[in-house]
């Protein structure tokens, strides 16, 4: 009994130490919120050229942790990013479509008449990860896509399933489970924990002398020659989190984007 009490103090003193040293293990958050971005606002702060009309999708997730601009965002590299979150129920509905109905939720940036016929743009944009990020509880997420106005065509799309980034082309089919040229551009063991920069070549055309290139981190990891639209009506750009066919067991997420331009 009395070697087990004097055993006590040292037994608590290494406890303590052990927790001490847990703690200072953990990661430090050092982003602070700086402002909310509520539906129908800009995130100026991370646009450094063009996007005007850019704004947050409103119906979406009105949440205010949906969509914040945080500065010192974890990664280094950006003063200032839009930090965007899912939660569990965190859908919404317009008058022709119900995410909740779908198992659905998103929360995106959205530009509307962004793209048509005859024109050649430019598109770049970062995204952040965190190591936490997991399609878990979902079908596949999807991070960016440029869609047709009015109507059912997503001819581009990037989104990740079960390991990296991939892109797809939708052109040629409004049914959503067609997909034709799907291509890794950020493999699984890089895609989280770091910034990737994702560049955008388009000649947006209902003909074959189309082009859409997308260079990460300055390499050409995919490109296509032909057809880029699907009908000749005006597109859109969403900027965010799509996530699809969600269970209860679908985690958080949270993605970061920063940089912005468009020309």
């Amino acid at each position: 009994m009395d070697r087990t009490m004097s055993m006590l103090p040292r037994l608590i003193t290494a406890l303590s130490t052990l927790v001490i040293v847990s703690l200072l293990a953990l990661p430090v958050a050092s982003e602070t919120v700086v402002k909310s971005v509520k539906g129908k606002q800009s995130p100026r702060d991370v646009i450094v050229s063009g996007f005007r009309g850019l704004e947050r999708e409103k119906w979406t997730n009105e949440k205010t942790y949906g969509m914040q601009i945080v500065k010192d965002p974890p990664g280094g590299g950006y003063k200032k990013a839009v930090r965007m979150e899912l939660r569990y129920g965190d859908c919404g509905q317009v008058k022709d479509w119900d995410d909740c109905k779908q198992r659905n939720q998103r929360v995106e940036l959205t530009k509307e008449n962004a793209f048509k016929a005859g024109q050649t743009k430019k598109y770049a944009w970062s995204m952040y990860l965190p190591k936490s990020f997991s399609t878990a509880g979902s079908e596949q997420i999807v991070l960016t896509q440029f869609s047709m106005m009015g109507g059912k065509y997503h001819p581009f799309q990037f989104y990740t399933k079960n390991g990296g980034l991939m892109a797809r082309k939708r052109v040629e089919s409004a049914d959503w489970n067609y997909e034709s040229l799907v291509k890794t551009i950020v493999p699984s063991s890089r895609l989280r924990g770091r910034w990737h920069r994702i560049e955008v070549d388009a000649k947006w055309s209902l003909k074959p002398d189309g082009i859409f290139q997308v260079r990460v981190d300055g390499k050409l990891v995919y490109d296509w020659k032909g057809a880029t639209l699907s009908e000749p009506k005006p597109g859109k750009i969403k900027l965010g989190m799509y996530r699809i066919k969600l269970n209860s067991k679908a985690p958080p997420v949270v993605a970061y984007f920063a940089g912005l331009i468009e020309k």
